[in-house]
């Protein structure tokens, strides 16, 4: 870890002594011998989604080391899907035989306005995020995965990049561009700023500039599904420029953990609210809400409470897992036959429940489709597969938690992510002290209304910035609902009634219990 971040992280930052996990599927050791079949299957199965197989196959035969392009923008703590699944996925890719080149987007997380758009603080989150592939066992040995700072390797190569920027740019029109905006957690009816608007055109530009021996561009795209349209984006660019060999996309599940069941009315009236009063929330994908409206479970990952974070401690891990919606005997939507399906089992190769005499003891599961037949008939109780999923995903995450707990750069590395995740905004737009004021009001009525809506209450509270944070310790509860502020429609009278019966006080109390919940 590099303290001074004028000095290019991915040069000065030094490894650190990691033991990782020896789960065979998470960091393979010895390259084994496979047959082009066996390579296609593997890297396909990455994907839930390829464009296009046949292009894939043909790229494996005639090329023995295919490039794969990779990226994520840091943002905030790593939660458990990006950290496994990445390391999953880029393992199959580089025991594939594939070269991987991670793209470390911090030049995008500013223009999307992540830590506020402190490029300090953002290299700070993309050293933690790389500590924790590392410790987790992704396959970094030699240079089968290399990290590149799109700050540095713009930089260095200026004169090329920002005229192909331009290009793409000028070839396609603003409603097009427009499409690809939820590659940045937006939608087409958030207000954008122009960085933002800008945004697309660099990431679809980045698949075409990471060049490798001065000769060769990303092969393959491995991002999530929410990231589908730039890389559609992309190949549509290489028609325009009659480039035949177009970058194969291979699109991979975006797991959201869930929202506890007890939370989705108190959401729900929540977010009706904020309609109400003319407010959009941003800390969520607008793709979500409409299930949320419907009374579906699953909500956005970034919802800290019902997100498991790598570095979380064991406890942590068994209380969020214990809470998790889980409806027995029901297998669409259950998040917890997901975890199972997508970490555990791609992890493991099976699956271990311990369960009571009289209910068959110890069970083994050897396939997903073996789990989902058992729990379908009821043979699966949901009490004894909690317990089993979270001593899996403690199994896994144990090598993390020990690497941030004795490494000295490590731990305080961590220690000042979780402070920036905390006092960092989403918003381009600063908000008016009105409109924060209702953002408080929510904050206030959620954590009195259920003890489950501690993750929504540190949400909201990452809609302000740290200057809110200061006003609001020095202002009473009775002022924050003096303000000329919109009235509460009727409809949510819950709420209303939660907020005026609340105790009064200081409101920096309720930051300071939204704050010790991350």
């Amino acid at each position: 870890m590099v303290e001074n971040d004028q000095t290019p992280p991915s040069e000065e930052m030094q490894p650190l002594s990691v033991t990782p996990s020896t789960s065979p599927s998470s960091n393979p050791t010895t390259p084994q011998v496979m047959n082009l079949e066996e390579r296609f299957q593997l890297v396909r199965s990455v994907g839930e989604e390829c464009i296009q197989e046949e292009e894939l196959r043909n790229l494996l035969e005639k090329k023995p080391l295919p490039i794969c392009y990779d990226g994520f923008e840091p943002s905030g703590r790593m939660h458990i899907a990006q950290g496994v699944m990445k390391t999953i996925n880029v393992n199959k890719l580089t025991k594939a035989g594939c070269k991987v080149k991670i793209w470390i987007a911090d030049w995008f997380a500013q223009l999307n306005n992540k830590m506020g758009g402190d490029l300090k603080k953002i290299k700070t989150v993309g050293e933690y995020l790389i500590e924790i592939w590392k410790a987790v066992g992704m396959d970094i040995d030699g240079d089968k995965v290399e990290f590149l700072w799109s700050s540095d390797e713009i930089n260095s190569r200026a004169h090329e990049y920002w005229p192909l920027v331009m290009d793409i740019a000028r070839r396609n029109k603003l409603p097009r561009i427009m499409r690809c905006v939820q590659i940045m957690g937006r939608s087409e009816q958030d207000e954008l700023t122009a960085a933002q608007i800008f945004y697309p055109c660099m990431q679809c530009a980045d698949i075409f500039f990471l060049k490798v021996l001065m000769l060769i561009v990303a092969d393959i795209c491995q991002l999530g599904m929410d990231q589908r349209k730039v890389n559609v984006l992309a190949r549509e660019y290489c028609d325009d420029i009659k480039r035949k060999n177009k970058p194969i996309i291979l699109s991979h599940r975006v797991l959201l953990f869930p929202l506890f069941k007890t939370c989705v009315m108190t959401l729900f009236s929540l977010f009706s609210f904020l309609h109400k009063v003319g407010l959009t929330p941003h800390f969520m994908n607008a793709d979500m809400l409409p299930g949320l409206q419907q009374g579906q479970e699953k909500m956005s990952k970034s919802d800290p409470s019902s997100s498991i974070f790598m570095e979380d401690e064991e406890a942590e891990v068994k209380t969020k897992i214990k809470k998790a919606y889980c409806p027995p005997q029901i297998v669409e939507g259950n998040p917890c036959l997901e975890y199972i399906k997508y970490i555990v089992f791609p992890w493991f190769h099976e699956f271990k429940v311990e369960c009571n005499p009289e209910n068959g003891g110890e069970k083994i599961y050897k396939s997903f489709e073996e789990l989902v037949a058992d729990y379908e008939s009821g043979g699966l109780h949901p009490g004894d597969l909690k317990p089993a999923l979270a001593k899996a995903l403690n199994t896994i995450l144990q090598p993390v938690r020990d690497h941030f707990s004795k490494d000295p750069k490590a731990k305080d590395l961590l220690k000042r992510v979780k402070f920036l995740h905390f006092i960092s905004s989403d918003h381009a737009t600063p908000l008016h002290w009105t409109v924060r004021s209702i953002y408080l009001l929510c904050l206030l009525g959620g954590l009195e209304m259920s003890k489950s809506c501690k993750g929504l209450a540190t949400e909201l509270v990452k809609c302000l910035s740290e200057s809110d944070c200061v006003k609001i310790e020095n202002r009473t509860y009775k002022d924050c609902a003096g303000e000329k502020s919109p009235s509460i429609p009727n409809e949510c009278a819950g709420l209303r009634e939660t907020y005026f019966n609340f105790k009064r006080g200081q409101a920096c109390s309720c930051f300071s219990l939204a704050f010790y919940s991350i």
